[in-house]
């Protein structure tokens, strides 16, 4: 089996486009309200490059949590439902 590993920790540095104002400029995903943070923005306002380093299977487990406009969740919602999983 190969383990793929994910950061624990993120620069901001290297997303102005996604971080533009406060004084945190690296948030560790190891804390669950950072990871919520990073995935929901990512999610919503992220480019290609950014959403495709996101692993999927961490997507899939924080979906429900994450901070998504109703579109934006069904879509994925509907994206892992044709997949197999399914949200109750």
């Amino acid at each position: 089996m190969v383990t793929i590993s994910r950061p624990t920790k993120i620069d901001l540095g290297n997303y102005p486009h996604l971080y533009w104002s406060g004084s945190k400029k690296i948030i560790n995903l190891d804390n669950p309200r950072d990871e919520i943070w990073w995935y929901s923005t990512v999610l919503r306002e992220g480019r290609t490059k950014d959403i495709q380093e996101l692993p999927l299977d961490r997507v899939r487990e924080l979906l429900p949590s994450l901070s998504l406009p109703p579109f934006l969740r069904n879509v994925w919602q509907k994206y892992f439902e044709q997949k197999g999983y399914i949200y109750e």
